[in-house]
């Protein structure tokens, strides 16, 4: 087809699906139960200011920055996103505090281009104490000053390679991202540069959480308003994105392979640069840092149970690794036109009903969770397995399923509506310019998104050089919230 032609869930994961794990203030815990992980912004140096609480950096995490200028050993308490005293606390020892490399213009500007930092050989070091137990992405930044790499770094006990640093967000020369797991309640860093000077602009320590539905969505509305799109040479596929490392992902259609690039990149490869087998269907499950494609070809395949296929997703690099083929609890042995997920559960449409499916970290077995039946039949053109422009997704929000009217053709932005009972709500007609092919929820980010499989859909900041498809984002979602 051618279309220009016409074994064991995260143990944290679990405990908030049953309603166990208690959200606590400051770190502390609740009711006796154990501690919530919980994320902090880091700023080292007072030259250039302090970013703001929106600012996010490269973590996607906005929230209140810690300013730490003491460079004597003293322990520090730090505040967490909120502005509210935490847990957590911090020292850091090294030579100088009021490294400086440039101007303090923007938030980028203020946490890249002030910093501390070591002479020639000697050691700086950072503790950091009372950390909630749990998995999180350390985000660790170098100065934007040319002379002060961050050093070879230890890291609780393993090597990190310095970085050189610099003025923009570039991961591998401005920040670099570690996986740690704390069990102690301590992190420990140390960084040295046996040739030259050697520090941090700052640190990011981000739980991985995934957004939760806390308010209710409009569901006239939300495919209405574009916040990014990206383009691509007719890949008539999905694109997630993977907050901690804040990349995208896309395969195609029928070509091996996937893109992994970050957000807002002007230019990526022309065609896929990962991977080895065809990343069509393709859908994220944030709880387990899950990844779950069909590796068949997705404009005529049907997607059939026995093409899909399981993967990890790293939190550190947003690639994926340790696919295995799919292994359905139930038995099920026919065909996944459309895909869908919610935060824990993979979600198969196979034209009659939705099946659901719980993930768990590093298992290809997807466990059978139930089943949804729709009150009104999907029309064919909704879930036609031979012609499907738009990924083959549908979208889910916690609150309402949603799908293409139509899977391809030059077909208008109609999208239906079905409530979390199955109940047909309304069909509806987004707002702006092209075509609606595919829909779909990233729970990893909280954003909505829409494929067009002509490329005409495009809004906010485009990015990308192909005009044959577009993948567009919205805003993230005001009735979700990272938790």
């Amino acid at each position: 087809m051618n279309k220009k032609h016409h074994l064991i869930i995260s143990v944290f994961a679990l405990l908030a699906m049953v309603g166990l794990l208690t959200a606590c203030g400051g770190g502390g815990s609740s009711g006796g139960g154990a501690p919530t992980p919980i994320g902090v912004n880091i700023d080292f140096g007072a030259q250039a200011g302090t970013p703001a609480a929106i600012y996010p950096a490269a973590a996607s995490q906005p929230g209140e920055w810690n300013n730490i200028v003491d460079v004597a050993g003293i322990e520090q308490p730090l505040n967490d996103l909120s502005g509210a005293v935490s847990s957590l606390k911090i020292s850091v020892t090294s030579d100088f505090a009021d490294g400086v490399g440039g101007s303090s213009t923007t938030d980028d500007d203020k946490l890249l281009n002030d910093n501390f930092y070591s002479s020639s050989g000697a050691t700086w070091t950072v503790l950091m104490t009372g950390i909630p137990s749990g998995d999180y992405s350390l985000y660790i930044y170098g100065p934007s000053h040319t002379s002060v790499p961050t050093g070879d770094m230890t890291i609780n006990g393993t090597a990190v390679a310095s970085i050189a640093g610099g003025g923009t967000l570039v991961l591998g020369t401005s920040y670099t991202i570690e996986l740690v797991t704390i069990s102690n309640g301590t992190l420990t860093m140390s960084g040295v540069n046996a040739g030259s000077y050697a520090g941090l602009a700052g640190l990011q320590l981000v739980t991985h959480k995934t957004y939760a539905l806390t308010g209710t969505p409009t569901p006239t509305t939300v495919f209405d308003t574009i916040d990014q799109t990206y383009m691509f040479s007719n890949n008539l596929s999905n694109s997630i994105w993977q907050r901690q490392t804040d990349i995208i992902v896309t395969g195609y259609y029928n070509t091996p392979g996937y893109w992994a690039f970050a957000s807002m990149t002007a230019v990526y490869p022309a065609v896929p640069n990962n991977g080895v087998d065809i990343h069509d269907r393709m859908v994220q499950i944030p709880a387990t840092n899950t990844v779950v494609y069909s590796n068949a070809n997705g404009s005529s395949s049907g997607g059939p149970a026995n093409s899909f296929m399981v993967a990890t997703i790293s939190t550190t690099t947003g690639l994926l690794s340790a696919d295995q083929t799919a292994v359905f609890s139930d038995g099920f042995t026919g065909n996944c036109e459309l895909t869908s997920s919610s935060s824990t559960e993979f979600l198969c449409y196979d034209g009659t009903v939705i099946r659901r499916y719980l993930t768990t970290a590093g298992s290809q077995t997807l466990t059978a969770n139930g089943t949804l039946t729709l009150s009104t039949t999907l029309p064919a053109a909704a879930h036609h397995p031979s012609y499907c422009w738009g990924g083959c997704t549908f979208a889910f929000d916690g609150a309402y399923y949603y799908f293409a009217a139509t899977t391809s053709g030059f077909t208008g932005l109609d999208y239906i509506v079905y409530d979390t009972s199955g109940t047909l709500v309304n069909t509806y007609t987004a707002t702006g310019i092209g075509y609606i092919h595919g829909v779909y929820f990233d729970w990893s980010v909280g954003r909505y998104s829409t494929h067009d499989g002509y490329g005409t859909r495009v809004g906010g900041t485009v990015y990308g050089t192909d005009t044959s498809d577009s993948h567009s984002f919205g805003a993230i979602s005001t009735a979700h919230t990272l938790q």
